[in-house]
């Protein structure tokens, strides 16, 4: 049997120790290969890619002059795909089960795809369906199908069924027309109700990137107060793209798209928040950082008074309902001193929930053309109402003075002619001829005036010519003969357009530009970022004695003349004038014109009844706007009868 033969202490120890080298070593370039594993793979995953994420701002709201709502913003729930956190992968399937919650609940969702909903296709509209085969890179004369056929293929809706691949394609186009991606959250659906909410909460973990955010909703209070002149707002449609793209605006966004909304837009509108979405290089999303918050527009305050508008809408219908003969008209009140306008009443009119929601049915009612706004583009002749400003043309020129009498013997012959008046008044001077309403003094006056020079002085007082709203309005058509322009025939203007001569007659000479801003303030009324510019329009360069004369005739009108049972006993002194518009085979026009106080004005008004009869019969109108004005807190006055005893 061998010897073992023993180890020595010394060699033992050696072996120990390049043992522990080896084994240290061996440690050592493992731990390296896993750091430089681990680096290698931080480095991949922090290549990171940086994208913007945009946050909607809210719109700025609207008030009146005495800061009362009349466009506010309330809390909505929109449905928001939110591409950062959804994989491209699972859109169609995301999609289908959203389709399934939003048509169990009833709820509606944006589909801005033309073609009809089933088989065979047909495009819906022919202008959009340009749209669509330029987006789906097809020619043009593609047909609706070919279009359903590109888009299965491009939107991988194969195997679907029709009506599912339909669904989703409506979906898919309108994604790809607001230019959907990571970083450009698309709207769904708008204002969904508080249990729809509830149900896509419940199937969230179904569906990454869809997101519930709660919004600004524009509302209207009164949505029957003022409607033409707020308007609306709406999507921005292909044709407006141009326009609002470079500024700053997504294909998504809503904008002002009539009245005060569009008007004002640029006010209106906030400043888009934006947030840095940063992702790895597998599309994972490793922090979203805000960069800047969304600020709201601001807020917009009208020279609009809201009750005041109210009221007089109220007085209108109930004027117009009461005469059969009638079927529409409309009041427009100004401030004297700035052009503000306070009121545009309309009859008919609408309200803009049923504009919202029954839109063809307003449109297609030819009959009452309740969505035409009278006030601002109704063209009417002003009848009588224009003899205070006849007169005024006349003694300006020179063909008449104050002291001038003109004879009336109710007939009188004109280039052949024989005219008429209501009256035999005999000899008349300027002011008596406006209390009298005589037919015969401004006959001979526009004969005498001529007129060229009387297109002049209509043009300086505010008709023929745009006023200066905002919003938009009728120029109107300027007298084309005479005598007749004389008596306010044959020339026709809007009731806006009275309503700035008669403050321009009121305020002595000055025509101020009509308007509806009155300032802008920041959202939270802190700053003021526009102040109301009151701007003078023209100086109609009449001297003010003759106004005097002539705002002296508007008050006999009142006092003892065709206006004096409204006014005769009315707590303040008013100036005004009625007129009766000859209209062509129709009962004629009702028309008054007043401004108040008579000392110091501070509003003019003008009334317009279509086939309303005399102008004297409109004049409790003006009543009630000058009740509204001058006493919101009190009773309204009524003047007993004369000799009649108190109960």
């Amino acid at each position: 049997m061998p010897r073992i033969q023993k180890e020595s202490p010394k060699r033992l120890v050696v072996l120990a120790v390049t043992f522990s080298l080896v084994l240290a070593a061996f440690q050592f370039q493992q731990s390296r290969l896993q750091v430089t594993a681990r680096s290698d793979e931080l480095e991949t995953a922090h290549a990171i890619t940086k994208q913007q994420l945009v946050t909607k701002a809210a719109r700025g709201e609207i008030v009146d002059r005495y800061g009362r709502p009349v466009a506010a913003n309330s809390d909505g729930h929109n449905v928001v795909l939110n591409g950062a956190f959804l994989p491209d992968s699972r859109i169609n399937e995301v999609l289908t089960t959203l389709i399934e919650v939003l048509q169990k609940a009833g709820e509606e969702w944006r589909d801005d795809l033309p073609v009809t909903d089933t088989a065979p296709y047909e495009f819906t509209d022919e202008q959009k369906a340009a749209k669509v085969r330029s987006k789906l890179g097809l020619t043009h004369y593609a047909t609706a199908q070919n279009c359903v056929d590109a888009m299965i293929k491009s939107y991988k809706l194969q195997g679907l069924e029709p009506e599912l691949q339909r669904l989703l394609m409506g979906i898919r186009y309108s994604m790809q027309l607001a230019d959907y991606a990571a970083t450009r959250p698309f709207t769904l659906a708008m204002d969904i109700g508080t249990n729809t909410m509830s149900v896509i909460n419940e199937f969230n973990f179904k569906l990454p990137g869809v997101e519930i955010w709660t919004v600004p909703i524009r509302n209207y209070p009164d949505p029957d107060i003022a409607p033409h002149i707020m308007g609306d707002v709406g999507p921005i449609l292909d044709r407006d793209w141009e326009e609002y793209k470079d500024k700053g605006y997504a294909m998504d966004d809503y904008i002002g798209r009539m009245g005060v909304e569009k008007a004002f837009e640029p006010y209106l509108k906030g400043k888009d928040g934006i947030s840095l979405v940063s992702k790895n290089v597998r599309g994972e999303i490793v922090s979203v950082d805000p960069e800047s918050a969304p600020q709201a527009g601001n807020t917009v305050a009208l020279t609009l008074d809201k009750n005041l508008q109210k009221s007089t809408q109220e007085a209108l219908a109930a004027r117009i309902k009461a005469d059969p003969d009638s079927n529409e008209g409309a009041v427009v009140v100004v401030d004297v001193k700035t052009g503000g306008l306070l009121t545009a009443a309309n009859y008919p009119s609408y309200n803009l929930e049923d504009y919202r929601n029954n839109y063809e049915i307003l449109a297609n009612d030819t009959k009452n053309q309740p969505l035409f706004d009278r006030a601002l583009y109704g063209e009417y002749p002003p009848g009588s109402t224009f003899k205070p400003l006849m007169a005024l043309a006349a003694l300006q020129t020179g063909v008449i003075n104050t002291g001038s009498v003109i004879t009336c013997n109710h007939s009188k012959t004109y280039d052949g002619s024989v005219r008429t008046c209501m009256g035999h008044h005999g000899g008349l001077s300027v002011v008596s001829a406006i209390e009298k309403s005589c037919n015969i003094f401004f006959y001979d006056c526009s004969m005498m005036v001529g007129l060229n020079r009387l297109k002049d002085y209509c043009q300086r007082f505010g008709l023929g010519v745009k006023t200066g709203l905002e919003v938009g309005e009728t120029t109107g058509i300027l007298p084309s003969n005479v005598p007749f322009a004389g008596i306010g025939q044959k020339q026709f203007c809007s009731p806006l357009q009275l309503a700035v001569m008669t403050a321009t007659i009121a305020n002595g000479g000055h025509r101020m530009q009509s308007h509806l801003l009155k300032e802008v303030k920041s959202y939270n009324l802190r700053e003021t970022v526009q102040p109301e510019q009151s701007i003078v329009a023209a100086e109609t360069g009449v001297s003010d004695a003759y106004i005097e004369q002539i705002k002296t005739g508007m008050l006999r009108v009142t006092q003892q003349g065709t206006a004096r049972s409204a006014f005769s006993s009315y707590k303040i002194k008013v100036g005004g004038k009625t007129g009766t518009a000859q209209v062509d085979g129709q009962k004629d026009n009702a028309v008054f014109v007043a401004f108040a106080p008579f000392d110091k004005p501070e509003i003019a008004v003008a009334i317009v009844v279509k086939n309303g009869g005399y102008g004297s019969s409109v004049t409790d109108i003006a009543r009630s706007v000058f009740d509204a004005y001058f006493y919101p807190e009190v009773e309204q006055y009524n003047a007993l009868p004369a000799n009649e005893l108190l109960p």
